[in-house]
């Protein structure tokens, strides 16, 4: 059976970057407070934690990730923007840590999207 969200997830408008600890690029596709969907150029482990680094104008955040899913898959030339080329990976990931300073720094990318 198929979980639900309890949060509505919206989809990231502008172009957010980020970098996992490993400095591997990714560029975030849809985000709740429970989780994100990021586009990225390298497949994690499904149930290993990593810290992501999210960049967002003059701001940076990092955020503990559990990955619970990692499907490839083609996708258009504007969502790859700053990816280096080849195999791309939608990669499903929970947070582990939001505290309050990380909660606004998600709504900033919320209402900057809008």
């Amino acid at each position: 059976m198929e979980q639900k969200r309890r949060n509505r997830r919206f989809r990231v408008e502008c172009i957010v970057n980020g970098t996992f600890k490993n400095q591997e690029k990714c560029l975030l596709k849809d985000i709740n407070f429970e989780g994100l969907q990021l586009i990225a150029s390298f497949s994690p482990i499904i149930g290993s934690t990593y810290t992501l680094t999210l960049k967002e104008k003059d701001q940076t955040q990092d955020f503990n990730i559990e990955v619970v899913r990692v499907n490839t898959g083609d996708f258009n030339a504007d969502e790859k923007k700053g990816l280096p080329l080849g195999a791309t990976y939608l990669v499903g990931a929970r947070f582990l840590d939001v505290s309050e300073p990380k909660k606004q720094f998600l709504k900033s990318l919320l209402y900057s999207t809008t």
